[in-house]
């Protein structure tokens, strides 16, 4: 996603970072249900929206139900983090669920 010269979605790249973001995040007011965090799982491999392998994942296990995999299809899910726990979920390609951006400067 592409919001100006030198911003992107957040890449969360350790724990420390993840409770940083969550500890602001807290202080965001009350629209939608989370934020999108830029984490793409194809098929287990999880990458951010650029395209760069994720090195810190919080995602917890996967739910039973969406671990059925076509094999013809490749297994598309997203991350973000929920404002009910202020947790890392899985979203399905399909959701609607209504989702904030984060997002970080390159550079500062």
């Amino acid at each position: 996603m592409d919001i100006g010269a030198g911003w992107d979605l957040v890449k969360i790249q350790s724990k420390a970072e993840d409770l940083v973001i969550k500890d602001m995040l807290k202080c965001e007011g009350d629209n939608g249900v989370g934020w999108f965090i830029g984490g793409i799982g194809r098929t287990g491999v999880w990458t951010y929206a650029d395209g760069t392998r994720m090195t810190y994942n919080a995602l917890g296990p996967m739910p039973l139900g969406d671990t059925m995999v076509s094999a013809r299809a490749p297994f598309i899910h997203y991350a973000a983090i929920f404002r009910s726990d202020f947790a890392w979920h899985y979203l399905n390609p399909y959701d609607n669920a209504n989702l904030g951006y984060i997002c970080e400067a390159q550079k500062c």
